[in-house]
């Protein structure tokens, strides 16, 4: 349910309210603010846009470049080739 929730939130250009996350999930406000505060921890670039009276969460961008993102373990990875091909006397 919560990539289901960071789904809609990537598919919505002005984002979506706590009360539009419930209604879509078919759960409680309470549930839908926890739910939404797993999104925030998964998915870093998720922005909080206000639209006073309430507040609106999107995932600009969609989830592709979050998805597509290398991982902290990769780019060592990464570091190390390029280090090891450079003490090989490649450029």
């Amino acid at each position: 349910m919560v990539i289901d929730l960071a789904r809609g939130m990537a598919a919505s250009a002005e984002g979506l309210t706590l009360n539009e996350m419930a209604a879509q999930l078919n759960v409680g406000r309470r549930t839908a603010e926890r739910m939404r505060d797993a999104v925030l921890m998964l998915f870093p670039q998720v922005e909080e846009v206000s639209d006073p009276p309430t507040k609106r969460w999107r995932i600009r961008g969609g989830l592709s470049a979050f998805e597509q993102a290398p991982t902290a373990t990769e780019m060592l990875e990464l570091t190390k080739a390029a280090a090891a091909l450079r003490a090989a006397g490649e450029p």
